[in-house]
């Protein structure tokens, strides 16, 4: 019995079509998952210090270290954070030469 030659595989102008926005497919899939996680990974490696500590100068209110702090919102709620992250504070006064913490 002789062996038959399978005659080659040949594609359509639309199977053509469909392999070609599968491999599309495919890629953008792989493209975006590598993506996902690379963004993942560069949010993590920039993250900037929630704090930083400033000295009062003489004359200065926590009024104006709220403002100074976070320029353009309502310093009374930078106030509140400021008490918050400075449980010492007494009440709105504060001394020159005092550190305290601040929102960066």
């Amino acid at each position: 019995m002789a062996a038959t030659a399978k005659p080659p595989v040949r594609f359509t102008r639309r199977g053509r079509i469909v392999i070609v926005l599968a491999v599309l497919a495919a890629a953008f899939v792989v493209f975006s998952f590598g993506r996902l996680g690379a963004d993942a990974n560069a949010s993590h490696a920039t993250d900037a210090p929630t704090t930083r500590s400033v000295i009062v100068d003489a004359g200065q209110t926590l009024w104006d270290i709220a403002r100074a702090a976070r320029p353009g919102t309502d310093p009374r709620d930078t106030i509140h954070e400021l008490e918050q992250l400075n449980p010492a504070l007494d009440g709105a006064r504060v001394l020159p030469g005092q550190e305290i913490v601040v929102p960066a």
